[in-house]
């Protein structure tokens, strides 16, 4: 028997909110005048829970297409939910660099690549703002998820 389904029926569209804080765990200084920052996160969201998230992200200086000089961060991260689920994102966000001060707020977007287990096929980007704490950053995310739909099994007769 062949299912069917329309595009409407293969996914979910979520709005997604989040908010919680990242707690820098080190800083290296690489040979290529950027940083390896470390972190980890204790957040929650909606469609997610409670969550926590671990990075590796690369920081950078940059100028943007204004000709303003900032501070980038950006690679990937792996958020866990309460149940166990994995969801894997893309980082990328910037402040404002004055070439020794790191920004004390950022703006950016996350890129959702993908999951495990209830997140399975999972898609999504959010816009998020973050403001630097002295241990990290507090922060605040909004965007959606786009949840793959697997087809229902036809009744047996």
């Amino acid at each position: 028997m062949t299912v069917n389904l329309t595009a409407a029926d293969k996914e979910k569209i979520q709005p997604f909110r989040s908010r919680g804080e990242i707690v820098v765990t080190s800083v290296t200084p690489n040979s290529d005048s950027t940083f390896g920052i470390v972190g980890v996160d204790q957040g929650v969201g909606t469609s997610f829970g409670s969550f926590v998230s671990n990075y590796a992200v690369t920081g950078y200086p940059a100028w943007n297409l204004a000709g303003e000089l900032e501070f980038v961060y950006e690679g990937p991260f792996e958020t866990t939910t309460a149940s166990g689920d994995l969801i894997f994102c893309q980082l990328r966000v910037s402040g404002p660099f004055d070439g020794a001060n790191l920004p004390g707020a950022v703006t950016g977007s996350v890129t959702v690549v993908g999951g495990t287990g209830r997140f399975l096929g999972v898609t999504g980007d959010f816009e998020t703002s973050a403001i630097a704490t002295p241990v990290g950053f507090n922060y605040q995310s909004q965007g959606f998820l786009v949840q793959a739909v697997k087809p229902s099994r036809p009744a047996k007769h």
